[in-house]
């Protein structure tokens, strides 16, 4: 707590990641304690990295988890796991990935909100942008709806990245626009449920392109 006291003040940062977190069953408690104190010192969003799978029960006791870090890239199968939490609950980090799977990014994006990789190696693989670090933003500013019965509420503007059906209400915040590009559909029972876009907020649908 003396330590994230000094970041604040120092930086004046408003989040904080704790690196090398616990995955043991009984110390949950500790990093929700954690999490609350970072909250009234004004650090609003809190990242804990194990690097690995989680019990459960340590979902929620920070803002997000890191749930691989590793030389490689995480399987698919084993973020299933995951798809009744709503995706912004985890991220992913991967270093040593010497070429950009593009295909990989667009299915991992169903599972976790967050991701980022390398071609970076140890000990020093965090050093520096990887060299297709153009590819991975242009890939990752594409976007899809959550797959777990969970709203869709886009935060940051982001382009349809295949033809997708609404599990519930998508919701489009202040400042953010979706686009839905040129032969893509974005399917949405509106029947029982809405496609809200809140004031300053947007939706582009171009030309070959549709919402039904």
């Amino acid at each position: 707590m003396a330590d994230m006291d000094s970041y604040k003040n120092w930086y004046d940062t408003n989040g904080i990641f704790f690196d090398q977190m616990s995955s043991t069953i009984g110390d949950e408690i500790f990093y929700g304690n954690l999490n609350g104190y970072a909250k009234s010192i004004g650090l609003n969003y809190t990242v804990g990295n194990p690097g690995t799978n989680v019990p459960s029960s340590y979902i929620g006791t920070v803002d997000n988890i890191v749930i691989h870090e590793n030389s490689s890239l995480p399987l698919l199968s084993l973020l299933q796991q995951y798809l009744t939490y709503s995706k912004t609950d985890f991220s992913t980090l991967s270093f040593g990935i010497s070429t950009l799977d593009t295909s990989f990014l667009t299915g991992e994006s169903g599972y976790v909100g967050y991701t980022y990789m390398t071609n970076g190696t140890l000990p020093n693989q965090w050093t520096g942008l990887p060299s297709y670090f153009g590819k991975l933003v242009e890939t990752l500013d594409r976007c899809s709806p959550s797959s777990s019965m969970q709203d869709w509420i886009i935060s940051s503007s982001c382009t349809l990245g295949f033809t997708s059906t609404a599990s519930a209400n998508v919701i489009v915040q202040p400042g953010a626009v979706l686009t839905i590009p040129s032969g893509l559909k974005l399917n949405i029972d509106l029947a029982h449920y809405h496609l809200l876009v809140k004031s300053g907020g947007g939706v582009l649908i171009k030309a070959g392109g549709a919402i039904n």
